[in-house]
Parts: structure tokens; C-alpha cells; sequence
């Protein structure tokens, strides 16, 4: 029988983030087909789950992925564990790779700031790092179908559309498929914990929750949202606009975003005062808890490539999944 082995470059564990929230639904999925071994750099420190055997490795350390590729016969990576480990790209079995994070793109926005010099580095090896991977890949998977017309460009301008690769497989799915973040088939349940209302000072029940759910990257445009809040206060004086703003579990670089939020939200006097942060990570199995408190959702982003070509970001999706309306900016995957 074939096993899977699923190599995730970010932390999985009761605090996640959405690559680690993916690669983890992708092994629980996968696990009713055929065996999965899940690995990370850190050990996982979730609940046992059938079919899935966890495991973990350490990052940059070729010898501690070879007992577990040698025992697998198919492995899903994506570009930051090629990265850092080049060596997988020679492994011997079946090899899926993950496209679903357009990370050229993502490190054109997040290393804007940065001198020239190193921002043309960073932009060739992102190149270089993706063109590895399309020359290696057997499979693909992407998030969305303009990624998928992106990277089907990617692999024609490499050769690797063949007149025999199109006779077999006229639309290329077998090669290249879109398998986006999905919705939990678990309806959402509150704990019955409180999350945000009686907790941060301010917030009370009688108030209007406005969420921001995800990430304050710096590709992101939160600030928008504060300056809006000026308005919105004008007319209904119970809104709150709250950040779940907890430090990323395994974020190697400091985001701008954050403290820019912040500092705006003090300038314009509404710091603590109708603008509110929440500085812990939330676990991922409480996330029912924060989003069925908010009365609307809302995830802001600036036209640029990485919003263009993103994933629907996960936690737009448990918008979706707790029935809240959302206010989104056009453009990207989730808009559409």
C-alpha cells in the first residue's frame, strides 16, 4: 500500500497558522485513503487522529527527514521546506508540491522596505526556487484557478508540456489541480468560555463586534479599517473594531503592520477606546468561540500581486463557516 508522508515547514499544534492549519486538514483528509505521517518542525501537540502518525524533524538538518522519506512512498512539501531542504527535490518516490502560497509575490510586499540590493536577491531566488520546483514536481496542488493559470504558464515556459503529456491528459488536472482551503463539516460550537466580551476592557455585551480574524501581514490593510472607525463610532457609538493580534507561533520575521496599526489607532485616539487588540494566538479549536461573538467580519487588503494571486485565506473562510457577513476588498479569490 502507498503511504503518504506530509513534510510542514510551519508549526502545528493547538496554535496554528494557516500553512500549518492547512498541511494538518490535508493529513486528516488524506488519512481515509491511505496512511499519513505528518511531520513538523517542532512536535505536534495535538489530540491523535486515525490514520495520521505524527512526527518532527529538524529544520535545515538533512538527516532528520531521511528515516521518514525512506519509509514513505509519495511526499508533499511546498517551497519553504524546499528551501530549506534541496534535498527532498532528489527524493526517489512520488512528489507533491504545494503551490498554494505565491511566495515570490508575498516577499515582494513583505520585503519592500528593504535595500534593492537585497530585495533583487530575494526576488531571483524566489525565481530560481520556483523553477526547481516545476521541473521537479510529479503533482501539483494550488488554491485557486488563477494560480493554477499562472503556474500552467510556469510549466509551459519550462518544456514540461509535452504533445504526450496533453495527449494523456488534455486539461493538464492530472499534473496540476486546485485543492483550496475548505469549510469544516463540523458546525461551529461556542465552549461556552467567554472569548472577547468581559475580557478585554471596553467590551462589553451590548457591543458591536467588528472582527478582523486573521493575521496583520504586512500585505494586509487594517489601517483603513481603523481610520473607518472614526465614522462608525459617529453613527453607531456600541461598535468595536477587534484585532485578534496574537504573535504568529512560528513567524521567523518581524511584520510592520502590527505596531503601524497600533500607533494609528493611538494617533487617532481610539486605542482601547473602539479599537482593540487581543495579544494572544488564539488555539485553534476555541477560533468558534471569538468569531460567534462578532456581530461582522471584515479583511482588508491593497491591489498588488500577492492579494491578486492569493489563496482564499483561511480565515476568511471561517467567516463563512459561522454565518457572519464580511466586508472583504475586491479582487482577490475570497472577493470573487
Amino acid at each position: 500500500m502507498s503511504t503518504l508522508l506530509i513534510i510542514a515547514h510551519d508549526v502545528i499544534g493547538r496554535r496554528m497558522a494557516g500553512p500549518g492549519i492547512r498541511m494538518w486538514e490535508l493529513a486528516r483528509v488524506l488519512a481515509h485513503t491511505l496512511p499519513v505521517t505528518l511531520i513538523a518542525p517542532h512536535p505536534i501537540d495535538l489530540p491523535p487522529t486515525a490514520g495520521v502518525t505524527y512526527g518532527h524533524y529538524r529544520w535545515g538538518e538533512a538527516a532528520s527527514l531521511v528515516p521518514y522519506l525512506a519509509t514513505a512512498s509519495i511526499a508533499l512539501i511546498n517551497g519553504f521546506v524546499a528551501a530549506a531542504h534541496p534535498e527532498v527535490l532528489t527524493y526517489a518516490g512520488q512528489l507533491i508540491i504545494d503551490l498554494y502560497d505565491p511566495v515570490a509575490f508575498e516577499n515582494l510586499e513583505l520585503f519592500r522596505r528593504h535595500p534593492m540590493a537585497e530585495r533583487r536577491y530575494i526576488a531571483e531566488r524566489d525565481v530560481a526556487l520556483l523553477r526547481d520546483l516545476l521541473r521537479r514536481g510529479d503533482h501539483f496542488l494550488c488554491a485557486t484557478e488563477r494560480q493554477r493559470d499562472l503556474y500552467i504558464g510556469g510549466l509551459l515556459a519550462l518544456g514540461r508540456l509535452t504533445p504526450e503529456l496533453v495527449d494523456t491528459d488534455p486539461l493538464l488536472r492530472r499534473l496540476i489541480d486546485v485543492v483550496p482551503f475548505g469549510v469544516s463539516d463540523d458546525p461551529p460550537q461556542a465552549s461556552g468560555q467567554p472569548a472577547l466580551r468581559g475580557v478585554l476592557d471596553d467590551l462589553g455585551p451590548d457591543h458591536e463586534i467588528i472582527l478582523w480574524s486573521s493575521g496583520l501581514w504586512d500585505w494586509l490593510d487594517p489601517q483603513t479599517v481603523v481610520r473607518a472607525m472614526l465614522q462608525v463610532l459617529a453613527t453607531v457609538p456600541n461598535a468595536r473594531l477587534v484585532f485578534l493580534a496574537g504573535q504568529h507561533p512560528g513567524l521567523g520575521y518581524e511584520m510592520h503592520t502590527p505596531q503601524q496599526t497600533r500607533q494609528l489607532a493611538a494617533e487617532l485616539g481610539l486605542l482601547g477606546k473602539g479599537v482593540h487588540f487581543y495579544e494572544e494566538w488564539i488555539p485553534y479549536e476555541r477560533r468558534a468561540d471569538f468569531l460567534l461573538e462578532a456581530t461582522v467580519m471584515v479583511s482588508l487588503h491593497r491591489e498588488h500581486l500577492e492579494t491578486r494571486y492569493a489563496a482564499v485565506r483561511s480565515r476568511v473562510l471561517d467567516h463563512l463557516w459561522v454565518g457572519r457577513p464580511s466586508i472583504l476588498s475586491a479582487g482577490d479569490a475570497a472577493a470573487e
